[in-house]
């Protein structure tokens, strides 16, 4: 892909967005932060301004390597630009803090949570990145919080998700967190596993 990537730029043909775009997401997929970073910088460059999947794809490469500064830069310059993907940069960072080994930077990416343009409930397989980094970490504060936002909201889990529901009730409020939570699977006309 690199290669042809820049064969376009030798024989004068433009590149675009979806250009960038792709390659970011490419080395990204294969952890290559630094490509990832080059391209990025090709691309502003040329006059290129990035988008919001610019970002995310930067992101996800940052998160696939453990490099919270990295994610959280790009992050940044996603607010300053006034771009937004809370769905995707929710997942990234909870992809994130899954990974690491280490407690800190695990709180600090779980941390993302606490923003009010962060929703956990954007869609189910965010909600389920959100309750199995919080439950990986012991992080019962963002559990309970997204928990409440997820009771708040009409997702319909699928198997996996549910049964992070029930785990995460059981883990903030006990029994009768769990009980309420089951209930609430059953209104949604979920059978919860």
């Amino acid at each position: 892909a690199r290669q042809l990537y820049d064969e376009m730029a030798a024989k004068g043909i433009a590149r675009n967005i979806v250009t960038h775009n792709i390659m970011i997401k490419a080395y990204g997929h294969h952890g290559d932060l630094e490509s990832a970073r080059e391209v990025l910088s090709l691309m502003q460059s040329g006059g290129l301004q990035p988008t919001a999947m610019t970002f995310t794809h930067f992101m996800f490469a940052a998160a696939k390597l453990g490099d919270l500064c990295s994610a959280m830069t790009a992050l940044e310059e996603m607010d300053s630009r006034g771009l937004s993907d809370s769905g995707y940069v929710v997942a990234i960072m909870m992809r994130l803090a899954r990974s690491v080994r280490d407690h800190t930077t695990a709180m600090q990416a779980l941390s993302i949570l606490d923003r009010p343009d962060m929703k956990p409930t954007a869609n189910g397989i965010v909600m389920l990145t959100v309750l199995d980094a919080c439950l990986h970490w012991k992080d019962y504060g963002h559990m309970k919080s997204a928990l409440e936002q997820y009771r708040r909201s009409d997702l319909k889990p699928c198997n996996r998700l549910s049964w992070l529901v029930m785990r995460g009730s059981v883990a903030t409020g006990g029994a009768d967190a769990a009980i309420a939570a089951w209930e609430d699977m059953l209104s949604r006309d979920v059978k919860p596993t």
